[in-house]
């Protein structure tokens, strides 16, 4: 049997392009140097209809699968808060950096998401970009 290769090892997100909650993920692991591998959902209605949460991390190593941006967030803090002095400060779930989570959250993820809805439906080309984008064409 032979030993898996480093690329093997890294963790996986599973996310779709405009997400602020896979972005949060993603900013995240690159802010603390955690290698990752990223993998976009081929489509929305997945998520819909298939009751998948985005982002997704996959551990390979462990062998786990968290959905819903804080649990993995919450996930990589307890992976890594003793070997990387960025994830004990910026993911400790304390309760001023949770309740900044959750406004981020809250706040501004609902207005980028009235932004982009509101220029999807008023722009035609965009429309069009965004039904590829998602999968669906």
């Amino acid at each position: 049997v032979s030993e898996p290769k480093q690329e093997e090892l890294k963790l996986k997100i599973v996310s779709i392009l405009i997400s602020h909650y896979a972005e949060k993920v993603r900013w995240c692991l690159e802010y603390c140097n955690i290698e990752f591998e990223e993998e976009f959902d081929s489509a929305i209605f997945g998520i819909l209809f298939f009751n998948r949460s985005i982002p997704t991390l996959y551990n390979p190593l462990s062998r786990t699968i968290i959905g819903n941006s804080s649990d993995i967030l919450r996930y990589i803090y307890g992976c890594y808060n003793s070997e990387n002095d960025k994830v004990s400060k910026l993911l400790n779930p304390t309760k001023d950096n949770l309740r900044m989570e959750s406004l981020l959250d809250q706040k501004l993820g609902r207005a980028i998401q009235r932004i982009f809805y509101f220029e999807l439906y008023r722009n035609k080309s965009l429309k069009e970009t965004m039904i590829i984008a998602w999968g669906s064409k």
